[in-house]
């Protein structure tokens, strides 16, 4: 919420107000006067509307103002007084004039009555319909284009739906020269929807076509999530390609509309959304796979600490199976055959799950990923083509998520993907790839900075993580104290990560800098300060640090976070980022 747009709508709401009951109220003032007091009103209601809209302010209050000004309307129109009481009991003395005044006046608010329901609707339909699309440069803004792929790409096609795995985890036209067939590679962002990916390529099914099912391993894309508004941001200035989604979704996408268009508007005509690093839409081949270099892994140690990974069957809901074995049956009506694949997984990152047989993690792992295949093989209605071991891969291979694959990565899935589709095709054809090794984690960057930065360095507890500290909770010292700042260092070690909850018990805590030697917030890590309001992130890579899902899970509803305005397009197109754009600000 935008809070310098609502003091502004207050104040309008003030005007609106005060016009209202001097036009009903002020006995003894002229009739000129009460015009102006109505105009006051009128001029007033609107301009709020317009303003509350144009700033995105939340729906709950654009809708408590909006009734606010419908009940100044009320006091003046409809409660009138009789202008024969007015004069005192002295007949005759209402004249014709003063009834056509009176008249002009209340066509004048219904007028604008009218304006202040219909303005909000018309201003939103403007932002969402005639404004440039924002979103085109945006990792979003390559959905289109990959629908348009899929129209294009005839029968016979080989399409692999997921996520963002699927993205970066194939070499399209690689893997087109070992079957033999176009490829189109249907994978874009988490945040959408595996069911959105399905429903979208279903108009584009043909005979003989290949379709490869591999969402992540994940609670979200493993049911019917439906990312509406990321949807609606993926297909700014496309709107003709909503139609390709069933009725069912129309009301999650109606509910989205406001933040959507009122965000268009806030950022005003000629705004685009820029790609943050390699996550916007040129980054993307021909075949939608993404296409910049990335030779090795960027994250700490290899993994992302935040997002472990475990090959549970219950994180696949009931609704998502049935789902998929009607995606499945049509599919195979319009002659084409469907199989189920796993996506690439970072092995460092995956953990067994409880009760899985085993004495040590590799052997429960084992064990969880062969009763991970029999669940799909048995629930599904049409063939589980991979391996889930095979899937897990070594950390080398990955980038900077622990399903996102790096160059070397990229191969060796393709590889084996390939391999998969020739068995389950009943093909004899060899893959013939050459396998890369996989490479070396790269050294950690040096983080250490300002020595200025550690004067809080006493004022938390640590905990050994990787090459250096995490921060896991705060002395007495610190609960009393309004303001802290992580420290680059503590006793010669780096301090790269916070565990959730390490604030927890800072009652008096409302602002909190993390400087950028911080290279992971788990979920949780704003938990247990109930003043917190801003915290000042002093990154300008947004790639440099990763969050988990739930951030933000148990910190008060106000906290917002203040990054540089340089910053700023860096963490709002972020891939792990995004989901927290609404409440990411720009430090004034």
């Amino acid at each position: 919420m935008d809070t310098y747009g609502l003091i502004i709508c207050f104040i309008l709401l003030y005007f609106a107000l005060t016009g209202a009951l001097h036009a009903r109220f002020a006995v003894r003032a002229s009739e000129k006067s009460r015009t102006l007091f109505c105009i006051l009103q009128c001029v007033s209601s609107v301009a709020l509307v317009a303003v509350g809209v144009m700033t995105a302010l939340e729906l709950r209050w654009l809708f408590a103002l909006t009734a606010a000004v419908a009940a100044s309307f009320i006091i003046s129109v409809c409660g009138k007084k009789d202008e024969k009481n007015d004069a005192d009991g002295a007949e005759g003395r209402a004249d014709a004039k003063k009834a056509e005044h009176g008249t002009a006046v209340r066509i004048i608010s219904a007028v604008a009555a009218a304006a202040v329901v219909l303005l909000p609707l018309c201003m939103l339909l403007v932002g969402a319909f005639v404004y440039p699309s924002q979103y085109g440069e945006s990792y979003l803004g390559e959905l289109p284009a990959k629908v348009r792929r899929l129209d294009s790409a005839g029968e016979g096609k080989v399409v692999v739906i997921g996520g963002s795995s699927v993205a970066f985890g194939l070499d399209s036209e690689l893997l087109s020269e070992q079957l033999s067939r176009s490829v189109v590679n249907f994978g874009l962002y988490a945040t959408l929807g595996t069911e959105v990916m399905t429903e979208l390529c279903a108009r584009s099914i043909g005979t003989d076509d290949i379709i490869v099912i591999a969402p992540e391993t994940d609670r979200q894309t493993m049911s019917d999530y439906f990312g509406a508004e990321a949807v609606l941001e993926a297909f700014d200035g496309e709107a003709g390609m909503l139609g390709r989604l069933p009725a069912r979704y129309f009301s999650k996408l109606a509910g989205a509309f406001y933040p959507y268009a009122a965000g268009k508007l806030a950022h005003g005509v000629g705004f685009s959304h820029p790609a943050s690093g390699i996550y916007g839409a040129a980054s993307f081949n021909e075949y939608g796979d993404i296409a910049v270099p990335r030779p090795h892994n960027t994250m700490l140690a290899g993994v992302d600490g935040t997002r472990s990974i475990t090959l549970s069957a219950d994180i696949a809901t009931s609704d998502f199976i049935d789902y998929l074995n009607s995606f499945a049956e049509y599919a195979e009506k319009k002659g084409a055959r469907v199989y189920f694949s796993f996506p690439p997984m970072n092995r460092a990152a995956v953990v067994p799950s409880e009760g899985a047989d085993g004495s040590t993690d590799a052997e429960k792992i084992a064990s969880d990923a062969a009763a991970y295949y029999e669940f799909f093989a048995e629930k599904l209605n049409f063939p589980v083509i991979t391996d889930p071991a095979a899937c897990l891969m070594g950390s080398g291979y990955f980038y900077d998520t622990n399903f996102h694959l790096n160059d070397s990565g990229v191969t060796v899935n393709t590889a084996r993907l390939a391999a998969d589709i020739l068995r389950a095709e009943g093909g004899t054809k060899a893959v013939t790839v050459e396998l890369p090794p996989e490479p070396a984690l790269p050294e950690q960057p040096d983080r250490q900075g300002d020595e200025a930065d550690d004067a809080d360095t006493d004022m938390f507890v640590y905990e050994d993580y990787g090459p250096g500290l995490a921060v896991v909770g705060v002395t007495d010292a610190a609960r009393g104290r309004t303001s802290l700042t992580l420290p680059r260092t503590h006793d010669g070690k780096t301090v790269i990560a916070v565990r959730g909850g390490a604030f927890s018990g800072c009652t008096a805590l409302t602002e909190l800098t993390v400087n950028d030697n911080i290279a992971q917030i788990s979920d949780g890590a704003f938990s247990g300060c109930p003043a917190l309001t801003r915290v000042v992130i002093r990154f300008e890579n947004a790639d440099l640090v990763t969050v988990g899902e739930g951030l933000f899970e148990g910190a008060p509803a106000r906290l917002m976070l203040y990054v540089s305005e340089s910053a700023y397009p860096s963490f709002v197109g972020n891939y792990t980022w995004y989901e927290y754009s609404s409440r990411i600000k720009t430090e004034k």
